[in-house]
């Protein structure tokens, strides 16, 4: 087993790497860049039966400002290729065209014990639209022992595409909200409390359905406008087949306490709970989610644990 030899992203992957980077330092001590890092990143990907991967070629740049701030911007073009991971289960892979994806972050310097990251990412993860998404870390270093993060990710996707069935495909217009809190409390020496809280909250319409045909390519199915089942029609399928909407309510939580006995000894005290829901013909918005989420309950774990 190839994965006893560390982590291995994939199974039958070949693939060829290039990465130069260009470090730039400030040209004087006026300038109000303090360094500067240029990235070429290429990469040639196939799988094990001889067919063309989604590949990339990537260019970034992260700069160093004097004031403390710092900025990164990427521009990445993906090739055309196959996805032979969304649709693996004997229909054989999907033909993608080539797509143009950007993304850029601004860190913020401390402001007291404040600290800011705001990011933007707009891509393709459908056939033609794009979608998007804005992050906004927020870090308050309430003191020296004890930091709390806050960490939100909005995400509107205008053409997601997800695997149906057979060779059926569903093209969703998607709105989406990932929560992150993160505590983190030394309260004295050899003492540490750790607070998790991770939630994800998805609203999915669907706006198109396609059929992947024998070469891999989607072909577009009409979808009848007075159906609110959203229909597939014509099509030689069953006349019950649907691309209906859906909703997903994800929940994680954990508390975490370690106790340093002695060097390299330690004592954990852990709470987890957890939930995942997926619904379908759910109108539930995103905020309606988060304000249910403490219906969301698959498992409660406690654990103690000496090492």
């Amino acid at each position: 087993d190839l994965n006893d030899l560390g982590y291995m992203e994939r199974n039958s992957l070949r693939q060829v790497e290039w990465d130069t980077n260009r470090r730039v330092a400030a040209s004087s001590s006026e300038s109000r860049i303090t360094g500067e890092t240029q990235r070429l990143y290429l990469v040639y990907r196939e799988n094990a039966a001889g067919q063309r991967l989604q590949s990339r070629i990537q260019l970034s740049r992260d700069v160093q400002y004097n004031n403390a701030w710092r900025a990164y911007e990427e521009l990445r073009v993906v090739p055309g290729g196959v996805d032979d991971l969304i649709l693996s289960r004997g229909n054989g892979p999907v033909k993608l065209d080539t797509r143009v994806n950007g993304y850029a972050d601004f860190t913020s310097p401390r402001f007291g014990n404040w600290q800011f990251v705001l990011g933007a990412y707009a891509f393709q993860q459908g056939v033609e639209d794009y979608s998007g998404w804005l992050q906004l870390v927020t870090t308050w270093y309430a003191h020296e022992k004890l930091t709390l993060r806050l960490d939100l990710l909005p995400q509107y996707s205008d053409d997601w595409l997800l695997w149906e069935e057979d060779n059926l495909f569903g093209s969703y217009r998607a709105r989406r909200l990932d929560f992150d809190f993160r505590l983190d409390w030394i309260p004295a020496p050899r003492h540490e409390l750790r607070i998790k809280w991770q939630w994800i909250g998805i609203h999915a319409d669907p706006r198109r359905a396609y059929l992947a045909d024998p070469s891999g390519r989607l072909r577009r199915i009409d979808i009848a406008p007075a159906d609110q089942t959203m229909a597939l029609t014509p099509s030689p399928r069953p006349p019950d087949l649907a691309v209906v909407p859906f909703t997903v309510n994800n929940l994680g939580v954990q508390i975490r306490y370690r106790y340093e006995i002695a060097p390299q000894s330690e004592l954990f005290v852990v709470y987890a709970r957890g939930g995942y829901d997926l619904i379908d013909d759910d109108e539930r918005g995103v905020g309606q989610l988060f304000r249910h989420m403490r219906d969301v309950r698959d498992s409660d774990q406690f654990l103690i644990k000496f090492r």
